[in-house]
């Protein structure tokens, strides 16, 4: 019973957690787009 009450207890650290890697993640991903988005249209093939 103890385990699964430091379970519950640990749990909104842990998804606090992974929503900001998840966040940061899908930051990075859009800057990249965007960059490259950028890098394609000024070369205009």
């Amino acid at each position: 019973m103890n385990f699964f009450r430091q379970l519950v207890a640990d749990l909104p650290g842990e998804l606090l957690a992974a929503q900001v890697a998840a966040t940061s993640r899908v930051a990075e991903a859009t800057e990249a787009t965007a960059q490259l988005r950028k890098n394609s249209g000024s070369r205009k093939r």
